[in-house]
């Protein structure tokens, strides 16, 4: 199975020139610069999402302006300006989407890529625009077509430095002039949060600390896989892995020597520009400048800064000068190390070097001999089903656990709402006490009311008392619909029962999706465990096969006692026929794998003669 590609690489600025005359295909320069990838007769296939004005360069200077970034001039020779963006597959995934390379790619591609660049803008695009994106470009004219994006990290909220203040409210400095950061009580360092601001700045780290910190990148991967690879059958690819995009180490080296021959250059016309700088200057006996007769002050001024930044600035270009051989030393090491390999014939380089080459010969040898197709048909079956198996079989494993996972959720979903219709029925029978109780004294008030009418004129005692009644009855009506917040009992009843309802309907539906996942996930991994009985019937070359496609999946360590090869627990129980089943499984790929029909039509006489002059031809 084919799995996604998504890598985030930073650069310095010193990169912008030629990154972006290599992602935009300038014609000069992928001409020097001969990458073996690029083959210019496809590039006009290339879809640009978006392309620079003014070069590479000036479009960084153009979004720092219009984004207001405050730092963008003062970042240090070293520092990350910009990061880049790859997302692709492999090869062969682009092939099952329809791609030929060099003709118009299908619409299906096509979309895959939009969605890619959807999805990038979401996650790196400044306020979810492609304001602070530098370029963005799908190369069909290399090996595997890939969206290739740059963008600056723009930030607008981020952590300051909170510094030491006197009385008077200046800064403090210490011994070496540097201001003194603040701490709080314990002796931690100080940071003040400035969020939202009109003034942006550059800060790569900050970009993903607002992203989710260490597991932003890793997050990006999961809800790439969840909006995008899942809806076009890729593979979420090893968690932490180091895997690259498709460029061979020996251009790698060959790149890294070309930037390191502009540096060099670089370096050499400034140590130059030093030199004619030094000619320009006279020096004193003790060493230091002293005033040439046809120059002022002012001059001697701005040679000695100048002379002061160039010295930065060879230091500077040394240091990367000294990276830039050391890739490419640990480059021509690797080569090394892999051209050693090949020479031993027991090494893995040379061995699978050798298959591919061997598959090679086999394609080439039937297209030579295409009567020889009907018979060897068997065994490409066999080689394809066995895959098939392998992948099948690691996709119930996969499923069972992701059903499993679901269902978790499910019942965790079942004993909140479970929580709230107690809640909610705690207080409907709340409310129905509160209703009696109202009912009760209203009854009462109609009968001392009743009893009152009745009292003559003489008997005010009596009547005094009925009044005392009934003001009691009155205030303890009010307390009871005071607690209704100002609703009638009918609406307050009618809104629980509501709500009531309501959850039931929850707990019912997510009962039964739980249900249906507990069913789905029994289901794969009855079928898992078939297969892996099936399995072992197999010649060791195709199992071998089946369980390195078994190993690519490892479950969570609660799952991997269940999904043991030796547990028999898994299985369902009383089911009669279940013996039958993997009888039935074990039989079905034995026929599949054995060379019974092979054997068959070699005993045909027009095979069997033909086969027979290629045994002679080969012998010979």
């Amino acid at each position: 199975m084919s799995s996604q590609v998504l890598r985030v690489e930073g650069f310095s600025k010193g990169s912008l020139m030629g990154i972006g005359r290599e992602v935009e295909r300038e014609e000069n320069y992928v001409l020097q610069h001969r990458n073996p990838d690029i083959d210019i007769e496809r590039t006009h296939l290339n879809h640009i999402y978006k392309q620079t004005k003014n070069g590479m360069y000036g479009e960084f200077k153009d979004i720092c302006k219009k984004l207001n970034v405050c730092n963008a001039d003062n970042l240090k020779k070293n520092a990350t300006a910009f990061e880049g963006i790859v997302i692709t597959s492999d090869k062969e995934y682009f092939e099952n989407l329809g791609y030929v390379p060099g003709q118009e790619p299908p619409e299906k591609v096509k979309e895959f890529f939009d969605k890619s660049y959807d999805f990038a803008k979401q996650e790196i695009g400044f306020q979810g625009t492609d304001n602070n994106i530098l370029s963005a470009v799908v190369h069909y004219d290399e090996t595997t077509p890939h969206l290739q994006l740059y963008y600056v990290p723009v930030v607008d909220s981020w952590k300051d430095k909170v510094y030491q203040k006197d009385e008077n409210g200046k800064v403090l400095k210490n011994s070496n002039g540097s201001p003194i950061q603040a701490r709080d009580n314990k002796g931690k360092i100080i940071y003040k949060d400035i969020e939202n601001s009109e003034e942006r700045r550059l800060n790569r780290t900050q970009f993903w600390q607002n992203k989710g910190g260490k597991n932003s990148y890793s997050l990006m991967q999961d809800r790439y896989y969840e909006q995008i690879s899942k809806e076009y059958g890729l593979g979420r690819g090893e968690k932490g892995s180091t895997k690259q995009h498709t460029t061979k180490a020996q251009w790698e080296a060959q790149k890294l020597e070309k930037e390191l021959d502009i540096k060099t250059k670089e370096l050499t016309a400034h140590q130059q520009k030093i030199e004619k700088l030094k000619s320009e200057l006279e020096y004193a006996k003790d060493g230091s400048v002293s005033i040439p007769q046809l120059a002022n002050k002012q001059k001697i001024t701005e040679i000695q800064d100048q002379n002061k930044a160039l010295k930065v600035e060879v230091l500077n270009l040394q240091t990367v000068n000294s990276e830039l051989m050391s890739e490419v030393k640990k480059f021509k090491n690797n080569e090394k190390e892999r051209n050693e390999a090949l020479k031993n014939r027991n090494s893995i380089e040379r061995r699978s070097l050798d298959a591919l080459e061997s598959e090679n010969i086999y394609k080439a040898f039937l297209l030579g001999n295409p009567q020889l197709e009907p018979i060897m048909r068997p065994f490409d079956n066999f080689v394809k089903r066995t895959h098939e198996y392998g992948q099948q079989m690691v996709k119930h494993k996969q499923r069972y656990v992701e059903c499993i996972e679901s269902r978790k959720i499910a019942l965790k979903s079942i004993q909140d709402a479970q929580a709230m219709k107690s809640i909610i029925e705690k207080n409907l029978s709340e409310i129905r006490a509160i209703e009696r109780h109202i009912n009760d004294f209203k009854n009462r008030l109609t009968e001392l009311e009743k009893g009152r009418e009745q009292c003559t004129t003489l008997q005010f005692l009596k009547k005094r008392d009925f009044d005392k009644q009934i003001s009691d009855c009155k205030e303890k009506i009010k307390e009871y619909e005071k607690t209704l917040e100002g609703h009638s009992i009918s609406e307050k009843i009618l809104n629980h029962e509501k709500e009531l309802q309501k959850y039931i309907q929850q707990i019912n539906d997510k009962s039964i999706h739980a249900n249906n996942l507990t069913s789905q996930a029994q289901e794969h991994l009855k079928e898992y465990k078939l297969m892996i009985q099936a399995k072992e019937c197999l010649n060791p070359s195709p199992k071998r096969i089946i369980e390195r496609y078994d190993k690519e999946y490892e479950p969570p360590k609660e799952y991997s006692s269940l999904l043991s090869h030796q547990n028999k627990e898994g299985l369902p129980k009383g089911k009669a026929n279940e013996r039958e089943e993997i009888k039935k499984t074990i039989e079905y790929w034995k026929d599949i794998m054995n060379n019974q029909k092979v054997n068959k039509m070699l005993e045909k006489p027009q095979i069997s003669t033909h086969k027979k002059s290629i045994d002679r031809g080969m012998s010979r």
